[in-house]
């Protein structure tokens, strides 16, 4: 094996400080000590379906066109969201002759035909089979029964004894898969992820910090031997996967964002509103609002047994639907928390801002606006940027009307929220959100080792960064469709960076629309996870 890949989802070097500390992560420390360890950026927005697509083609978002995990069609059907087959960094090996595994990567569903195998990620369905080629599903399931593609964090609200017990199994089975599948084939490449840090930290952020509202120091020491034996459970994970390498392997960890604390929950279009620059319709913001509220759990369960997407009929409970656009001049659109768009004439169906410099001077008021926006004495947003600085001169793969003209994060302890009423409303259960800083540790062979703790390196690595590297620490051109840089100074090598021009026009992903059962399937996993 040349390069091993291994993603640690929502990991970043201050949250692992005190569990490094504490011993709990033996493996990790010493990779960091003999290794390069350095604060990885992530993309905007900070979701895992945007960064991990962003992680596979060495592209922005705005470039790859993953902003959320489902792709809302115009016939109002969904299909899973995914990056083009042949812009991903498993394309680029095989067309390179390299043998590569890819396990459990989220947006990876339907998988594509990565040779000798893929298996997809959350969001997974069992039919078509989620791995490629078909059969090796029905394998898996006979060979690690207890195997899962994901679980629902926000099912286990008030259980959090549970929700580690059930981490630490699927992060014991996950391991297990991927030494039987080693062990079957011959690996030039071999990349997986480990999600359980993303469904741990969300929910129980507090236990890494006892200044939040949500701490309880009576339940956290209850929940301590369970808490330390599953980062334990981690940690051997990754120290399982490294020994199926050999002494000549490159190792790359990283992970696709951080984590940060989250008390309050801030809906952008209600602070838009608040600005003049967004209006719902008269009674339907409130009436959708109200429908929400009243659209419990039990409710959503058996509602869905008669209609399985009541958008579909009641069209103000479609994304957007209750907006009323001949007095909106910007708006948050649904896919995104994170971003903001400007209803721009002649460019969204019923634009009324005028383009050139009234749109431009717009957009400088809502940017000043966001950076001077507080609640509580507190800074909301950690800073914003423009869609065309994501560009970077590439041609965009999103849908049009989906592209925020800006797009900004939020400092702790604030989440981004698109479903619950009000500007701000508590978070509840979930403790902790996306930071937009990562964690990179590059160890093993071709590693040029700084000794030491995590510190910064110049420029700060990104997570588009990843792919480029990875292709050229093997010998191979970097496509010019890939917006990341290779990162030479983790390297020993000192050969020039080759860039392949012109690059294979990425192929599209061709999947079939997603039927109403499914689609209702898929948004209640979105909502155990958050994301509804």
């Amino acid at each position: 094996m040349h390069t091993l890949i291994i993603g640690l989802d929502g990991l970043n070097w201050p949250l692992l400080e005190p569990l490094l500390a504490a011993g709990l992560l033996p493996t990790l420390a010493r990779l960091r000590r003999e290794g390069v360890a350095a604060p990885l950026l992530s993309v905007l927005p900070t979701q895992s379906a945007s960064a991990w697509a962003s992680f596979m083609t060495g592209q922005q978002p705005a470039v790859h066109g993953v902003f959320d995990f489902l792709a809302r069609q115009p016939d109002g059907r969904y299909r899973h969201a995914k990056p083009a087959p042949g812009s991903t960094l498993w394309a680029w090996l095989n067309r390179g002759g390299l043998a590569v595994g890819a396990i459990n990567f989220p947006v990876t569903y339907p998988p594509d035909p990565v040779q000798p195998f893929q298996v997809s990620g959350m969001l997974s369905l069992e039919q078509p089979p989620f791995t490629h080629p078909p059969a090796l599903a029905a394998e898996i399931r006979q060979a690690v029964p207890d195997y899962r593609l994901d679980l629902e964090w926000q099912l286990y609200a008030g259980r959090p004894d549970a929700l580690l017990a059930e981490l630490t199994q699927m992060t014991q089975a996950r391991v297990r898969l991927v030494e039987r599948l080693t062990a079957r084939h011959a690996l030039d490449v071999l990349a997986v992820a480990y999600i359980s840090p993303d469904r741990l930290l969300h929910a129980l952020w507090w236990m890494l910090d006892p200044t939040h509202p949500a701490a309880d120091a009576g339940l956290a020491a209850q929940l301590q031997p369970a808490w330390e034996a599953y980062w334990r459970t981690l940690d051997q994970a990754v120290a399982r996967t490294i020994a199926l390498a050999g002494a000549d392997t490159t190792v790359f960890i990283l992970s696709d964002h951080g984590f940060q604390a989250a008390v309050w929950q801030f809906r952008v279009n209600e602070w838009l509103a608040q600005h003049g620059w967004y209006r719902s319709q008269a009674g339907r913001g409130r009436l959708t609002g109200l429908l929400r509220r009243l659209d419990t759990p039990l409710v959503q369960h058996w509602r869905r047994r008669l209609i399985k997407d009541v958008s579909r009929f009641a069209g103000f409970m479609t994304p957007g639907g209750a907006t009323d656009w001949a007095h909106t001049l910007a708006f948050c659109p649904w896919n995104t928390q994170q971003g903001i768009r400007l209803n721009l004439a002649g460019r969204d169906p019923a634009g009324v801002v005028t383009p050139g410099s009234a749109a431009e001077r717009l957009l400088t008021e809502i940017e000043q606006a966001l950076a001077a926006a507080r609640f509580d004495g507190q800074p909301l947003v950690g800073g914003v940027v423009r869609l065309a600085e994501q560009m970077a001169g590439q041609t965009s793969l999103a849908q049009p009307d989906l592209l925020p003209d800006l797009l900004f994060w939020l400092n702790p302890p604030f989440a981004g929220n698109l479903q619950t009423p009000g500007l701000f409303t508590r978070t509840g259960w979930a403790s902790g959100d996306h930071a937009l800083t990562g964690m990179l540790l590059a160890w093993g062979a071709g590693i040029a080792a700084q000794a030491g703790a995590a510190r910064p390196l110049s420029p700060t690595p990104r997570l588009i960064d990843i792919a480029p590297t990875v292709l050229h620490s093997l010998g191979l051109a970097v496509p010019e469709t890939m917006q990341g840089r290779a990162l030479t100074e983790l390297l020993q090598s000192t050969a020039p960076v080759r860039r392949q021009a012109p690059a294979p026009a990425a192929e599209s992903a061709g999947q079939a629309a997603l039927n109403d059962a499914e689609t209702a399937d898929l948004q209640e996993r979105l909502r155990g996870l958050g994301y509804l």
